[in-house]
């Protein structure tokens, strides 16, 4: 140990620990005999104290107090469990400092996304860019299922394929692939929506039609009129979900469609409902997840943003308003469109004081 002048090596390695931060892992369990023992080299009682629990996950939790008190705070903390619970704790002047999201559009809200895995990345990175701690439950997850197998090894023969979502772009992909099959196979592709069209482009093939503007299936018959005449066959390719409705509606334009069920929507159960001030609906299939689980009534006082006129309709079946939806049915446009609106509250409030 270097010596300072005029002091000796047990100096310097006092002033070390009074100037650098000591970080304690699994120490909250033990935080009186971790306190004292500090005190007892020398630490001044008013030294800040932080006890992390959960870190890095979104049940973090911070307690704060000083080397006097910080061990009764961590007793108090979950009606007096915390002293079992696993945490770190960081001392020194480096504790009196923590990242502050309040700054952001979201302004540190805890946002619920309860969209399939395949959705949770990109939410959670915007949640995050925006400010607000980004909740990851899953509610559902999507299954391909070998129902449609015969028609897209077949897929040549139709003059068009039908892809309503981007889930479905994405498990129509996975089946091309397991089945070994010819990109140069697929026939004219319509789409419904920006964000069908984005996940379609990200596998490097671009949407012969697409709905303009906002989605839905009467756009999309629309848009079909000029393209369908008697005897076009179309193979239609969608969730357990959706319905027969778009099939019926183009065998009426004449065309000979192969209605096949691609995916089925299977549900996450989890132990408990996380703590949140927004939910994110990217499907109805998510907010029936939701409600069987835990009950709609635990969105009261809960911003709910929702995708798309299903989710919205779904939510309102179940007598449920969505605040937010995006003017795009896409993860994007949904979640800019919640942030945009906490900017805009924000400033009204602003100009109001």
């Amino acid at each position: 140990t270097p010596r300072l002048q005029g002091g000796d090596t047990a100096s310097v390695g006092s002033k070390a620990r009074a100037e650098l931060p000591i970080a304690l892992m699994m120490a909250t369990s033990m935080a009186g005999d971790a306190v004292d023992e500090l005190k007892g080299e020398g630490m001044s009682a008013g030294t800040p104290v932080a006890a992390v629990f959960g870190a890095g996950t979104d049940d973090e939790i911070v307690v704060e107090g000083t080397l006097n008190d910080i061990a009764s705070k961590i007793a108090s903390r979950d009606n007096g469990d915390s002293g079992s619970a696993p945490g770190i704790m960081i001392v020194g002047e480096v504790a009196r400092y923590r990242f502050s999201r309040r700054w952001g559009a979201l302004e540190g809200r805890r946002v619920l996304l309860t969209g399939s895995e395949a959705l949770q990345d990109t939410s959670a990175e915007l949640v995050s860019d925006y400010g607000g701690l980004p909740i990851q439950r899953p509610l559902i997850r999507l299954v391909t299922t070998e129902e449609a197998d015969a028609s897209i090894g077949d897929v040549a023969k139709f003059d068009w394929l039908v892809l309503t979502s981007p889930s479905a772009v994405r498990c129509f992909f996975e089946r091309l692939q397991s089945m070994n099959l010819d990109l140069r196979q697929l026939p004219r592709m319509m789409v419904a929506g920006a964000g069908t069209a984005k996940e379609l482009a990200s596998h490097g093939l671009k949407a012969d039609l697409m709905p303009a503007g906002k989605y839905s299936a009467e756009s999309m018959i629309e848009e079909a009129q000029d393209v369908i005449e008697s005897g076009t066959t179309v193979l239609r390719l969608r969730s357990d979900k959706a319905g027969a409705s778009l099939a019926e509606a183009l065998i009426e334009l004449g065309a000979v469609v192969t209605d096949c069920v691609l995916y089925r929507n299977e549900r996450i159960d989890y132990d408990r409902l996380p703590a949140f001030e927004a939910a994110f609906f990217a499907s109805t299939s998510a907010v029936e997840s939701f409600d069987e689980q835990w009950g709609v009534e635990n969105l009261a006082g809960k911003r709910v943003v929702a995708i798309g006129k299903p989710t919205v309709e779904a939510l309102e079946k179940r007598g449920v308003r969505a605040d937010i939806v995006g003017p795009e049915a896409t993860v994007d446009a949904s979640l800019t469109a919640f942030a945009e609106a906490c900017v805009s509250e924000m400033l009204s409030t602003l100009e109001g004081r």
